[in-house]
């Protein structure tokens, strides 16, 4: 059974520009979100999804050009109907899965995407409440 890959971004960090992930661990039966590769720094896994000071996105299961996880949220770049364009991914119950939106409204499933390349340099800028 594969096991379900989520990563945590506090808010903060986005709004500072950190760039600091937290992906989910198991210790001594509890999961708890770590920072990537330093399990020192972990925070319990339940509370996370109660404060809206805290994104939770999962995996998608699809990998970017350059070998990386692509996650719900991620801002990718990839060329429809010949041009290179940004979408964010999202999950839609419309599809069952996870997608972008194109610029007429219809959702492409992600499985349809050719040479996907992951593009947070604004580092999640996109999910703040807009002034």
């Amino acid at each position: 059974m594969n096991k379900l890959k989520l990563r945590a971004i506090f808010a903060g960090d986005i709004e500072l520009g950190a760039k600091i992930m937290f992906t989910l661990a198991e210790f001594e039966d509890e999961l708890y979100f770590c920072i990537a590769e330093d399990n020192d720094y972990r925070y319990p896994f339940a509370p996370l999804f109660c404060d809206d000071s805290w994104y939770i996105h999962s995996e998608t299961g699809l990998l970017d050009i350059d070998g990386k996880m692509i996650y719900e949220q991620d801002v990718i770049e990839t060329n429809v109907s010949g041009k290179t364009q940004q979408f964010i991914v999202e999950y839609f119950d419309s599809i069952t899965g996870f997608g972008v939106k194109a610029e007429n409204e219809n959702i492409i499933h992600l499985y349809e995407l050719k040479n996907i390349k992951i593009n947070n340099e604004s580092w999640f800028k996109h999910l703040l409440p807009k002034d």
